[in-house]
């Protein structure tokens, strides 16, 4: 009995530890005053954009620039920094992407949003399919497509995001990506963060159940959903939870339970 309460006792002071390093935007430490009481652990947030492009818009009185805007306004009230994840379709307008390259965006990050739409896959001479809608997994998730296929848009995507910031990115965020993927996107371009949704039992027309909970972890190479168990089978990158999920609430076989979330819409 003894050893199960020891047990139980560590397990749990774990997974409060981890749950307070709820990451990895690197923002500036808090010096202690001299004299000061101790200071508590030091606890982050990440603020991350998604910046979808032209691709089904359908909104005649805004446009794909006006809601980015429209953040990057409050984030400069409140002095706050934030990585932006870009989809291929917004790259691919001049007017839109050059709003990304002013010096405001010096203190941020910029990375690839990876949901597949129809003009990322013309550019890349990929058949795109989009029935029965554009949001279901086998249109719009990389790995809807053939291994081939999959390089291919990554790569264009990767080498049309060099063509306008003069670099690779270092984070990518999608819904879902493969582990092949993921070790070619480490392979050839060294990203060290990957964003990718957290356990939804039904929602958007797929589920994903089962994987690890709440915290930042480095990921094994043939399942992302799970952290790496030894050095050899170890991906060099840090996976976090998009929309990740309340650890109270979000158990259940409805898309009620689903929606409890860090997503602000949700």
């Amino acid at each position: 009995m003894f050893k199960k309460t020891t047990r139980l006792f560590f397990t749990t002071l774990f997974f409060f530890l981890s749950f307070s390093f709820l990451l990895v935007q690197k923002l500036p430490a808090l010096a202690q005053e001299p004299n000061s009481s101790p200071a508590l652990t030091p606890s982050y947030v990440t603020i991350v954009n998604p910046v979808r492009g032209p691709d089904f818009w359908t909104l005649s009185n805004q446009t794909p620039l006006d809601f980015p805007a429209f953040q990057k306004t409050l984030h400069q009230k409140e002095e706050l920094s934030s990585t932006w994840l870009l989809r291929p379709d917004f790259l691919f307008q001049e007017e839109l992407v050059s709003f990304f390259k002013d010096e405001s965006f010096a203190s941020d990050e910029i990375g690839l949003f990876l949901e597949v739409t129809p003009s990322w896959a013309k550019k890349a001479q990929v058949e795109y399919r989009e029935e029965p809608g554009w949001w279901f997994a086998k249109n719009v998730f990389l790995s809807g497509y053939n291994p081939q296929d999959r390089i291919v848009l990554v790569d264009q995507a990767f080498e049309k995001y060099y063509s306008v910031f003069n670099k690779y990115p270092e984070t990518v965020g999608a819904w879902h990506l493969d582990a092949e993927t993921v070790s070619y996107l480490k392979e050839k371009y060294q990203i060290n963060s990957l964003l990718i949704c957290a356990d939804q039992f039904a929602t958007d027309t797929y589920q994903i159940w089962g994987g690890w909970w709440g915290v930042p972890y480095y990921p094994q190479k043939n399942n992302l959903l799970f952290p790496a168990n030894k050095t050899q089978n170890k991906l060099d990158l840090v996976v976090l939870w998009w929309a990740a999920r309340d650890p109270l609430n979000a158990y259940g076989d409805s898309v009620f339970q689903s929606t409890y979330s860090v997503q602000p819409n949700d």
